[in-house]
């Protein structure tokens, strides 16, 4: 031991060898006292990696080297952790993520590595474009056909507002990216549209506070409004009546950022908090007068800022919103409720559908080819062909 303390590299390593094995022992241990040895906090989301088999056949043919590189790690708990976001925290004092899916950007901004992806690309013609015009046309159809209305709501990705700090510019606004020929094709059909991006655009040069978070993927809380106001003028012109708009009625603004605008820098596991970003917290008051119309909404992450200002405020008294056409969440006279059911969505379409004046479509501009499009149209048609 008194040699040990005379080398403290190698007692360091040593100990870094040893108590990721000692979190493995505890963790199948069982023993309580052990539980914040073994447990872990790392942001994200995987599946498990399902327990090795132990047999001669995987060991000779190599899966059993596979799985437990998968599995081990995964039972190393708290030690693990610790190493995990030391090592990530350095990464990123020099500028580096370490996490796959982030990028960082100029002054710290934090990016989706897909979305930047998408941002910069020029993709060859995909046939899934012409097939997410066509059921979005169609959709449109069976929609309007039934007596409802349908509006269609492109959400942002954050390279197309915040371009500026990336650190590799790029040329997004380009006429090759897929957003923008699917947006030719829905124009030429009429396609009833509101495009956050223009929204949130428009908004950007006229005041200085952030509409996204720098850590987040999402629109923040007043990004998200600019959209809720376009949608509100659409669906004024649509149905011929005034409703609720959105005021903001007080504003602070501090380095408290809400949860949901931490989201990309929760997925880099750092060892400490980052450092304090201009945050806006707005307070809308949308008033008691105008038409609430009742609202089927559909779509991506981007809806549940969308599902908050719209419910919480009284846009719209009785909104259903399906989460990729899957979990359901509902506002209902000023409070909304989240199921945390998967795959629920078609089974409760029918009702859902029948009731509902509106039907939106939210569709994000980085991921415009996502499937839930195509089931939500399949699924309508359906439901009106037996209707029928």
């Amino acid at each position: 031991m008194k040699q040990l303390l005379k080398r403290p590299v190698l007692a360091l390593l040593i100990l870094l060898t040893l108590l990721p094995g000692a979190a493995m022992l505890a963790q199948k241990s069982g023993v309580k006292i052990f539980a914040g040895f073994t447990k872990t906090s790392l942001g994200g989301v995987v599946d498990p990696a399902p327990p090795p088999k132990w047999t001669l056949t995987s060991f000779l043919d190599g899966n059993l080297q596979k799985q437990l590189s998968l599995w081990v790690p995964e039972q190393m708990g708290r030690p693990r952790e610790t190493m995990l976001r030391l090592n990530n925290g350095l990464g990123y004092v020099m500028g580096r993520s370490f996490n796959p899916d982030v990028i960082i950007g100029r002054n710290r901004m934090l990016y989706p590595k897909d979305y930047v992806r998408e941002w910069c690309s020029k993709p060859r013609p995909n046939k899934r474009q012409a097939e997410v015009v066509n059921q979005i046309v169609k959709l449109r159809d069976d929609v309007t056909a039934s007596g409802k209305r349908f509006l269609l709501v492109l959400s942002p990705g954050k390279p197309s507002i915040y371009s500026e700090y990336l650190k590799t510019p790029c040329d997004g606004d380009s006429n090759n990216r897929r957003i923008s020929q699917i947006k030719t094709a829905l124009a030429a059909s009429n396609v009833e549209m509101v495009d956050g991006t223009v929204a949130l655009r428009n908004a950007k040069r006229s005041q200085n506070l952030p509409l996204f978070g720098r850590d987040g993927l999402h629109w923040n809380a007043l990004g998200a409004s600019f959209t809720v106001n376009a949608i509100v003028d659409n669906l004024e012109r649509q149905l011929g009546k005034p409703m609720p708009r959105l005021k903001v009625e007080n504003m602070t603004v501090d380095s408290r950022s809400p949860v949901a605008d931490q989201d990309l820098g929760a997925l880099l596991n750092l060892p400490f908090r980052l450092w304090p970003y201009p945050s806006p917290h707005p307070v809308f008051d949308a008033g008691k007068e105008g038409y609430r119309p009742r609202i089927l909404m559909v779509g991506t992450s981007f809806c549940w800022q969308l599902l908050d200002l719209m419910g919480v405020n009284r846009i719209s008294d009785d909104l259903r919103f399906y989460y990729y056409f899957s979990k359901i969440a509902q506002a209902k006279e000023g409070n909304v409720e989240i199921s945390d059911v998967s795959f629920a969505a078609g089974k409760d379409l029918p009702a859902a559908f029948e009731r509902a004046e509106v039907v939106v479509l939210e569709i994000n501009e980085a991921n415009v080819l996502a499937d839930y499009t195509s089931q939500l149209q399949a699924d309508i048609a359906r439901l009106l062909k037996k209707g029928g």
